[in-house]
């Protein structure tokens, strides 16, 4: 069980020298200084929850959606066969890249139309009944993928490093002079707040990004949230978020950090499917 749990710690650690420029160097740099990512006014919708990412829906929190009960959105026509009323979603690739064969949801929007989330939009007459999302509104591709050339993060790594050398670097810090963020964190749960969280991007957007292999996989995973309503939640398997899905909006909030000059460890908590939580102490991880 040691070697096993050091195996572990060796996996979750990331160990190397790291490198700290003030403002004008980052700007500067190769591989840092990007500004950050856009953030949007709205999300694609449906949510039941509206933006609300807690518990229950307390006042003033209505549900998001452009039709639903039957409805279409105006302006828009819909597909004769989408992702609720098909027979068999692999025969309908060529839809796939419409966001309509989705009725304009976004991959949360599809996970939660069931009540997932605790207040379904699918309608009493599904999948007639299920509640379209915004056909109009979607997260520009540029601003999810990479800002930077580099292909590979080794190569990036390097870049870096090579520039922190260039200017003498790079620094060998001591517990004393680390700067001191080591302590608990919680994370933005704003549903527009990152694409990460599902909310904000439409599901052809999604698959341009993935290999044709993945984009099957992806398609398939959203008929089973919304055609079949027989999702494949990682927790179900006790897998963490990125085995497929990677629509973190509730997992993942609270983060644990701790920094020394050898390591910077990073442990979050994730639908509490691959750890127990002690009161008063940092999350405490068990893999088994």
């Amino acid at each position: 069980m040691r070697s096993r749990r050091r195996r572990l710690g060796a996996s979750m650690l990331c160990v190397g020298a790291f490198v700290w420029h003030g403002a004008s160097f980052a700007q500067q740099s190769i591989g840092r200084g990007a500004p950050d990512p856009y953030v949007p006014p709205d999300i694609v919708g449906s949510e039941g929850k509206g933006y609300w990412t807690g518990a229950g829906v307390p006042p003033g929190y209505p549900p998001i959606y452009a039709a639903r009960d039957g409805d279409v959105p105006e302006g828009v026509e819909p597909l004769p066969v989408d992702i609720f009323s098909t027979k068999d979603f692999y025969k309908d690739e060529a839809l796939w890249f419409d966001p309509r064969y989705y009725r304009c949801n976004s991959p949360v929007g599809l996970e939660q139309i069931w009540g997932a989330y605790e207040v379904p939009l699918i309608g009493d007459d599904p999948p007639r009944t299920a509640a379209w999302g915004f056909c109009d509104r979607d997260y520009p591709r540029e601003e999810i993928v990479s800002p930077y050339p580099f292909r590979t993060a080794k190569a990036h790594y390097e870049a870096l490093l090579a520039e922190a050398r260039a200017r003498g670097g790079p620094t060998v810090y001591t517990q004393a002079t680390l700067p001191g963020w080591s302590g608990r964190y919680v994370r933005r749960r704003d549903k527009r707040s990152t694409w990460f969280n599902g909310a904000i991007v439409q599901i052809p957007t999604y698959l341009s990004l993935l290999t044709p292999e993945y984009q099957r996989r992806f398609v398939q995973q959203m008929y089973h949230y919304s055609g079949s309503n027989a999702p494949q939640w990682p927790g179900s398997y006790c897998w963490p978020e990125g085995f497929l899905r990677r629509l973190a909006q509730y997992g993942g909030a609270r983060m644990s950090l701790v920094m020394t000059p050898e390591l910077i460890l990073d442990i979050r908590n994730a639908a509490k499917t691959l750890g127990m939580e002690r009161p008063g102490e940092a999350d405490i991880f068990v893999f088994e």
